[in-house]
């Protein structure tokens, strides 16, 4: 079963404050993307990685990769929305022999190979996959106006993370019926649920945080001092 690797970095959020979008910030002097693509690269499972990168950083990311995994990394254009540097990817001529594809998120750098393994599992089963955590929060949906309109039960939510999973040809199928009909949605598995496929959930980690905000990185750096 061969396992390929998309990863949209196309984004231009610099919420740090920085010149430099989100997923080039180091963390211990690492970059974020490259952690990221660092732990896909050492497990055996994986084959094609493939980076969507928007044009004016193509030539920063590529150099950037070179120094760490030369050769082991494929681009392609990212778009002006996450959808369409998905859908290039999934046109890319390293993706040919891959049977199975797993979406994720640059800034999402402390994931585990246990999670990965999971996901990978559960599409083998299921044909679809995505990682989640229960809410620790109480969710409530508000009135326009600001007023409780419904309670929702915790044990019955799931607050989704990535790497998320899918049969190549489900996501391929799933991104050319949501390009035709110009439907947008909030991640991948939504994409494949406006197709109507069902998607499986398997448990997420508390660790594997979307790093967008400096708190969120001060929190990751004393993840890592604690796995050390």
């Amino acid at each position: 079963m061969s396992v390929a690797v998309i990863i949209p970095a196309a984004g231009s959020g610099t919420r740090f404050g920085g010149n430099l979008p989100k997923q080039y910030m180091p963390l211990h002097e690492i970059p974020l993307i490259i952690r990221t693509v660092g732990m896909f690269a050492s497990l055996p499972e994986i084959g094609a990685i493939i980076i969507a990168v928007s044009d004016e950083m193509k030539e920063f990311a590529e150099t950037m990769m070179n120094e760490y995994y030369p050769k082991r990394v494929h681009f392609t254009s990212g778009g002006s929305e996450r959808q369409i540097s998905i859908y290039n990817a999934l046109q890319h001529g390293a993706l040919e022999h891959a049977n199975t594809v797993l979406v994720h998120d640059a800034v999402r750098p402390l994931f585990t190979p246990a999670l990965v393994r999971r996901v990978i599992d559960a599409v083998r089963e299921h044909g679809a996959a995505i990682p989640a955590l229960t809410p620790k929060d109480t969710i409530k949906k508000l009135t326009r106006d600001g007023f409780v309109e419904q309670t929702y039960n915790r044990a019955m939510l799931g607050s989704v993370q990535t790497p998320q999973g899918f049969d190549k040809e489900l996501l391929l199928d799933a991104y050319r019926e949501a390009m035709l009909d110009k439907f947008i949605g909030t991640d991948d598995a939504s994409v494949v649920e406006y197709l109507g496929s069902p998607v499986f959930v398997v448990q997420g980690e508390e660790d594997n945080i979307k790093i967008t905000t400096q708190r969120d990185m001060q929190l990751a750096e004393l993840i890592l001092k604690d796995r050390e």
